[in-house]
């Protein structure tokens, strides 16, 4: 049976709410161990922690940022003592960034952290059969992929009406 459209709006409503209760969250400082940080702070660490040793460059591209907002991030963790810069042998110019071991300690408080919070999801949403639970995955990722599309689409616009060409509305896509 397929449910009404009034009711997928209700369910869309929810996880936009969802949304908006995760970003407060992320948004507030958290404690680790001794330090306080930031959520974008904590998982800089842990996609420095995943890659091992990684660039700049490397990280804007993977969370999707400028260079300069990632340069501006990486410098807050240098300052505070949770990652090393190493000098690349063949190349001078580039800069390796890699955990230190104080940054390594965050980052398993941190990972720590995030395994108590999914026991508080599953305290609450273990009641799901596997197939509810695939049901769910399948219906995040293509809401996902929706939202990438749509976000790519309004960003090439966006780029457009900065450039002041002006668009062809009257197209339409095949």
């Amino acid at each position: 049976m397929q449910a009404d459209f009034d009711s997928f709006k209700e369910l869309m409503f929810l996880v936009y709410q969802c949304e908006q209760e995760a970003a407060q969250y992320r948004a507030l400082p958290h404690r680790y161990g001794d330090m306080v940080l930031y959520a974008a702070e904590v998982h800089m660490l842990r996609d420095i922690d995943r890659a091992g040793v990684t660039t700049v460059s490397e990280i804007a591209e993977k969370n999707g940022c400028s260079k300069s907002a990632a340069s501006q991030l990486i410098s807050r963790l240098y300052k505070k003592g949770l990652i090393q810069k190493l000098n690349d042998d063949q190349n001078r110019r580039k800069v390796l960034i890699t955990l230190s071991d104080t940054g390594k300690q965050i980052n398993a408080i941190h990972e720590k952290m995030d395994v108590d919070i999914y026991h508080k999801h599953w305290d609450v949403l273990g009641s799901l059969t596997q197939e509810e639970i695939d049901r769910f995955s399948m219906f995040f990722k293509q809401l996902r992929a929706e939202y990438a599309r749509m976000s790519k689409e309004a960003q090439e616009e966006a780029k457009q009406n900065a450039s002041g060409v002006p668009q062809d509305r009257s197209r339409t896509d095949p």
